[in-house]
């Protein structure tokens, strides 16, 4: 199943990019997710390995590596993921792109794509239902931590 959700952020493309990269404190504001720990990080510092736990119907415990794509000519910041290894999933890919728009204040036009398949049966309907309540739930509480006050 693929999604995407697009909204208009009141911040740079920086400070999203910022709290999209600040992997454990995911749980603070994401109301699904209960622990993300990075279990390796490249030198370079674009390169992390996650390990993410979420109770979504249960408890699902999975790997993702992410990567930070250099920056687009644009000035466009991407972030992408791939499945690394959980359970339940049979992929779990995906990005974010953090568009600069013009404007007397700093805005980002952000936008989550996600293609999910799993490893065991569960109807279209049902994956629907959870990939369209979830994704939006998600790209809000970025919005919101990156409009709000730092830290």
């Amino acid at each position: 199943m693929k999604a995407a959700c697009t909204v208009t952020v009141h911040a740079p493309p920086s400070r999203l990019l910022s709290e999209i990269l600040d992997f454990p404190a995911y749980p603070l504001f994401i109301s699904d997710m209960r622990r993300a720990v990075v279990v390796q990080h490249s030198t370079g510092g674009t390169e992390w390995t996650v390990a993410f736990e979420a109770e979504v119907v249960r408890a699902l415990n999975y790997t993702l590596q992410i990567w930070r794509a250099p920056d687009l000519p644009d000035g466009s910041n991407v972030v992408r993921w791939s499945l690394v290894d959980g359970a339940l999933f049979k992929a779990n890919e995906g990005s974010w792109t953090l568009r600069p728009l013009d404007g007397p204040a700093p805005r980002t036009l952000a936008t989550y794509e996600i293609r999910v398949e799993l490893g065991v049966f569960v109807p279209a309907s049902l994956m629907a239902s959870l990939i369209g309540t979830s994704l939006p739930g998600i790209v809000a509480a970025f919005k919101a931590r990156a409009e709000g006050p730092p830290g």
